[in-house]
């Protein structure tokens, strides 16, 4: 049934009382504007008018009858069952067959207006004006009907919200042309009729599931709740949407590509701390890196990765909450039997800008997946002993100091007292007394030139002052090298 096809129902049931435009209006949900337009359209013969009045000048003390059912529908040949006379009769078979044959209004007609001048039977406040008073917008005839059935879990979680918080999560649905259907199992029951007595959404939850009678938005649900890690499988089953502010519910669901309703509270706690490009992975173990240094860090990347053998290590925490919000989470293969090195393959397979760790074995794994992998150095306490040792027993060169003089001894290339080749010595780097990298193919030093021989992070910078003899001008480690012969690391 069309909008016109209403109004001619309305107004044929009322025929011998007469009704007014507010009247058919009220009882059609159709705006009073339209009604005038529609009949102005389509009552072109005006045989509907002669049954509508102006309500300020007749005194119509009972009801209008209301001739359309619940479901929009009405049969007009009851109508015409009930009519007293043939003239009657008659009048509304020709309405009827004449209704059938004229086109549906399309939704633009139906829902925008025209400024059509017309006359005003009812009240100072005309169509035309009231038209130009209200902010109309067109809506597609197919849109009316399409309401999708989104069945939707929730965890304990949703107990956190206010009653106004969970009342815009069911807005943003409508908004969305969705209807919710809560699946209650038993243990949910339980959590909100335990909970109802100091906590005010339980006891509205419980309410609502037991006065909806006709099961329009809840179900209940036989059989136990699933645990956490397998709560995204179930959902993703039984294509069930999930409501949680719960990370690892959130990010179990992710998973399993199932759909996630986040309430904006938890969303607002913890806001996006990446900014940059590219995807970055996290060992599991980098949940203990102190909020602030995790910020600075991510700041430099777009979104995070891990797979599922992490997020089976993680119990919770910060890191958690912002895989749950801003990140990805996909499985990973898992061929060999040591979970550092699947974690490292799935970082190589998906082809991550940087992973961090803080494990030493999954940093050894990820240069053996030839991956970007960072060893995250966030304690001293943390460095190793053995390399400390090592390094004062191989690497320090506390024989050597300022104003001793080295002799280049494996040199044999000589072309005359003042030039030397030095191709011969892949570790020295040749400058000029100015600080001018010689990088010629033929590697000339000169007298007078600085040589600096890198031996792992300890560097030797030395001037040339005789035929195969230079002067040492600083030994030692190369991050304490002091200002004026930095120009010489270059």
């Amino acid at each position: 049934m069309n909008n016109f096809e209403k109004i001619q129902a309305v107004v044929l049931a009322n025929r011998y009382r007469k009704i007014t435009i507010s009247e058919i209006s009220k009882i059609t949900s159709i705006d009073r504007s339209q009604v005038r337009r529609l009949l102005q359209k389509f009552d072109t013969e005006r045989r509907l008018s002669e049954f509508i009045v102006d309500g300020r000048k007749c005194n119509l003390k009972d009801k209008p009858k209301n001739p359309i059912d619940l479901s929009g529908q009405m049969s007009y040949f009851d109508l015409i069952r009930q009519s007293d006379s043939e003239e009657d009769h008659k009048q509304v078979v020709e309405r009827v067959v004449d209704s059938s044959e004229e086109p549906g209004l399309s939704s633009s007609e139906e829902s925008v207006g025209s400024n059509i001048n017309q006359p005003n039977t009812e009240s100072n406040e005309g169509a035309v004006c009231e038209f130009k008073d209200k902010q109309n917008k067109t809506i597609l005839y197919s849109d009316l009907f399409c309401e999708k059935i989104v069945k939707v879990l929730f965890d304990s979680s949703i107990l956190d919200l206010t009653i106004n918080q969970f009342n815009s999560i069911l807005k943003k649905m409508e908004k969305k042309r969705i209807r919710p259907k809560f699946i209650v199992f038993a243990e949910d029951v339980y959590q909100l009729d335990m909970k109802k007595n100091e906590n005010f959404l339980a006891k509205e939850l419980l309410k609502f599931f037991a006065q909806d009678s006709e099961n329009n938005f809840h179900e209940l649900f036989d059989g136990e709740k699933p645990t956490q890690n397998l709560l995204g499988k179930f959902c993703a089953e039984y294509q069930f949407t999930l409501i949680s502010s719960d990370a690892k519910n959130i990010v179990w669901a992710k998973l399993y590509n199932v759909e996630v309703i986040i309430p904006e509270p938890f969303l607002k706690k913890n806001p996006n701390p990446c900014h940059g490009k590219g995807i970055v992975g996290l060992d599991s173990c980098m949940m203990s890196i102190h909020k602030e240094e995790l910020d600075e860090l991510l700041k430099n990347y777009e979104k995070i990765l891990i797979s599922d053998i992490q997020l089976e290590e993680i119990p919770g925490g910060y890191l958690l909450d912002l895989i749950a919000l801003y990140g990805d989470v996909e499985f990973a293969n898992r061929e060999s039997k040591d979970k550092d090195q699947n974690i490292c393959k799935f970082y190589g397979e998906n082809e991550v800008t940087a992973m961090y760790t803080i494990d030493y074995g999954c940093f050894l794994f990820g240069k053996l997946s030839h991956i970007n992998c960072i060893l995250y150095d966030y304690s001293k306490a943390s460095r190793s002993n053995l390399l400390k040792l090592a390094n004062n027993l191989f690497m320090q060169f506390n024989g050597i100091q300022t104003g001793d003089e080295i002799i280049l001894d494996k040199m044999t290339n000589i072309l005359d007292n003042a030039v030397m080749i030095l191709n011969d010595f892949p570790n020295i780097s040749i400058f000029s007394p100015i600080g001018q990298k010689r990088d010629s193919e033929v590697r000339k030093a000169y007298s007078q030139d600085f040589l600096t021989i890198h031996i792992f992070n300890t560097v030797i910078i030395a001037q040339i002052k005789k035929r195969q003899r230079a002067l040492v001008h600083y030994a030692g480690q190369a991050t304490e090298t002091p200002r004026e012969y930095k120009k010489f690391l270059l």
